[in-house]
């Protein structure tokens, strides 16, 4: 394939080194669809350049691809005086069955491609949007799916109240905050304040331990904890 490409070339060996790049990027990936990850390895090379002008400055290369758009993402936010919610992947640890049947989605690249877009969604209507297309596309949701679902819901709250860790019990629920603490202390305070018999507390090393009452719900268990979630931020 290499010397093939190279016959398209009337003199190969003037080829510079981004060239012979470009061109490897382009017989590596000829599958349909494979437009996005030629256009990912361009950007490599070529790098992202200054966004707000035309010089080619390659910082991506140095920082990589996600972290330098996050980089930017905040940068506009703060210039357009816009909260910034920190990308970060908060632990969950509830002990439910929370993935994609096979059953249900039978193709393997179909389901990664779900699991992906789940993961980068920023937003519930992101994720309510993926929902409705999976029963569009495959039927009625499964328990396993809704809870997968459920739980990248809960993960998009979580990170709004900069909460690191959230693990359940069969009493209690412990979320662990950020080194930064939560991000409303006074709605945490307030959540504290107006549980009965002490069901919530904080302790002295800054987790909030949340009784099971405050969060317990039939069928779908973080349906209660995403309720839950909401008074905190």
């Amino acid at each position: 394939r290499q010397a093939y490409a190279y016959l398209l070339v009337d003199n190969p060996e003037t080829l510079t080194d981004d060239a012979r790049k470009r061109l490897k990027a382009l017989l590596d990936h000829t599958d349909l669809g494979s437009g996005y990850q030629i256009a990912l390895h361009d950007l490599q090379i070529r790098g992202s350049g200054n966004i707000l002008g035309e010089a080619q400055s390659g910082q991506a290369s140095l920082v990589g691809f996600e972290m330098y758009t996050q980089l930017v993402e905040q940068a506009i936010r703060e210039l357009k005086n816009e909260p910034f919610v920190e990308d970060f992947d908060p632990e969950v640890i509830v002990g439910l069955p929370a993935y994609l049947p096979e059953r249900y989605a039978p193709d393997t690249e179909i389901r990664l491609v779900l699991y992906r877009r789940l993961s980068a969604a920023q937003t519930e209507e992101e994720v309510s949007e993926i929902a409705a297309e999976m029963v569009d596309r495959f039927g009625p949701i499964p328990l396993e799916a809704l809870n997968l679902l459920d739980l990248m819901e809960v993960k998009i709250r979580l990170r709004h109240a900069n909460v690191r860790r959230l693990e359940g019990s069969d009493a209690a629920m412990t979320l662990t905050f950020g080194s930064e603490g939560p991000s409303d202390y006074e709605k945490v305070l307030a959540f504290v304040a107006g549980s009965s018999k002490r069901r919530n507390r904080l302790t002295p090393e800054g987790k909030l331990i949340v009784g099971k009452a405050e969060y317990s719900a039939e069928g779908r268990p973080l349906e209660g904890v995403k309720t839950c979630l909401a008074r905190l931020v």
